[in-house]
């Protein structure tokens, strides 16, 4: 008796049945997991889904290592009263401990709440009004509490150092950051760049709303306008070393460069 194995290869299933002369002695079909996932909009690729997070992780990793960088530097050249113990503690993962935020530091807490004198007041009300301040007033950088000013703007631009795009076709997302982004609600550079002239940085521009009550977040900002503030804070405060300005630019504005893709198959 002749026997006959049909298959039928479907996209989310397999079927199979046996088939003995004219009498089909056996069938079955085995279903399995789509390669998309269901929202409410629709189908979604799960692949997607998962780039996202990782690019989301990386984002998240590479801001701390820019604000840990930052720090180093600052630390190093007196602009920051963290001890590089408690930065290395904080920095480096240790196994059953994990990593420890400088929580009982309490002159590196102080300094974060733009408290430079130690008396429980901050001296600004936030980090905009300290940036347009270091950009009309030249301070003596012989007092401690000065030197600490400078770090403390820095250590904010570090923060959130604004948008410069690494892709070589990116008209439409470099569109959005110059008019705004009807879908976010978010406000693009042209609103503002008139604010950004007249006050002579981003900070000092963002400084004018908050005294105007106008909310500062959910806008775009350019990497260029961080560069110039950086540059025009240094030059205010005559701070000239060639060593300190040259790696805390490296240590606000440095970005990872594309992997390679030497070695791969296309």
């Amino acid at each position: 008796m002749n026997k006959i194995l049909g298959i039928d290869l479907g996209t989310n299933s397999i079927g199979l049945t046996l088939r003995e002369g004219d009498v089909f002695s056996w069938y079955g079909v085995y279903t399995f997991r789509k390669g998309v996932g269901e929202g409410k909009s629709g189908e979604f690729s799960f692949a997607a889904e998962r780039t996202k997070h990782r690019s989301t992780r990386r984002l998240y990793n590479a801001r701390r290592y820019r604000k840990w960088e930052t720090l180093k530097v600052l630390i190093e050249n007196d602009y920051c009263p963290l001890l590089i113990e408690n930065l290395n503690n904080w920095k480096h993962y240790k196994k059953g401990i994990g990593r420890v935020f400088p929580v009982a530091d309490i002159a590196f807490n102080q300094w974060i709440k733009l408290d430079f004198d130690g008396d429980g007041t901050s001296e600004f009300s936030s980090p905009y009004q300290l940036r347009r301040f270091l950009i009309t007033e030249k301070l003596d950088l012989s007092i401690k509490e000065n030197r600490y000013k400078i770090g403390r703007a820095l250590y904010h631009i570090a923060q959130r150092r604004g948008f410069k795009s690494s892709r070589k076709s990116g008209a439409n997302e470099k569109t959005a950051v110059y008019k705004g982004s009807n879908e976010t609600k978010t406000i693009g550079r042209n609103e503002y760049e008139n604010l950004i002239i007249e006050n002579g940085s981003l900070g000092a521009a963002f400084s004018y709303l908050e005294d105007a009550g106008i909310r500062v977040r959910n806008r775009y900002t350019l990497r260029s306008d961080y560069q110039n503030e950086v540059k025009k804070i240094l030059e205010v405060q005559n701070i000239q070393a060639d060593s300190f300005t040259e790696n805390i630019h490296g240590a606000i504005f440095f970005q990872r460069p594309l992997r390679s893709q030497k070695g791969f198959n296309w």
